[in-house]
């Protein structure tokens, strides 16, 4: 090989180092420049993730003190519900006795009879207040009658609220293991 076929070789080398050169320099500048955007879109994904993450934390604790709220008023709830069908076994236990007492009337009724054929005034009197008495003693009936239904209607309230109870007991039931991180 020649000189100058040397010198030619060593011109072009030089050009197509100094062209890769260039390159490389080039590529360096854009991986620097997508390195800083990537670290820019990390940092500001990050700082997403940490407000959603204070956002979620507050939406538990909204959740939880809502969640007592409701259990807290289910328990007052069953609580005079259960007040409400012991006064409606009471009131039936009356009602009963009431009617027991009615029941008598018709006895009366016989002896004001007796004394009605000496008295025909207190006769037709008495017949009277027998017809009341009978309307009292079937409007008792009836009432005791409601009184019933009425308690058993809240025995399947008071059963239902129970159950509602220990459904909301349940769901919050997971809410207590975050006790330790509530305020």
């Amino acid at each position: 090989m020649n000189q100058e076929q040397q010198h030619l070789l060593y011109a072009q080398l030089t050009t197509t180092l100094v062209k890769l050169e260039r390159d490389i320099e080039r590529h360096r500048g854009a991986r620097r420049y997508h390195m800083r955007r990537t670290n820019i879109m990390v940092k500001v994904g990050v700082i997403f993730l940490l407000i959603m993450a204070v956002f979620n934390v507050l939406y538990l604790v909204d959740f939880y003190t809502r969640m007592q709220v409701i259990v807290s008023t289910i328990t007052t709830l069953g609580t005079e519900v259960t007040a409400v069908s012991q006064n409606m076994v009471h009131l039936a236990g009356t009602m009963e006795k009431f009617d027991a007492h009615v029941g008598h009337m018709p006895a009366i009724n016989e002896s004001v009879v007796s004394m009605g054929e000496r008295m025909p005034a207190l006769n037709k009197a008495m017949e009277q207040i027998l017809g009341s008495a009978r309307v009292i003693n079937y409007e008792t009936a009836a009432m005791r009658a409601d009184a019933v239904e009425i308690n058993r209607r809240f025995g399947s309230v008071t059963q239902g609220i129970n159950l509602m109870g220990s459904n909301v007991n349940a769901i919050a039931g997971p809410m207590g293991s975050l006790n330790s991180f509530m305020p």
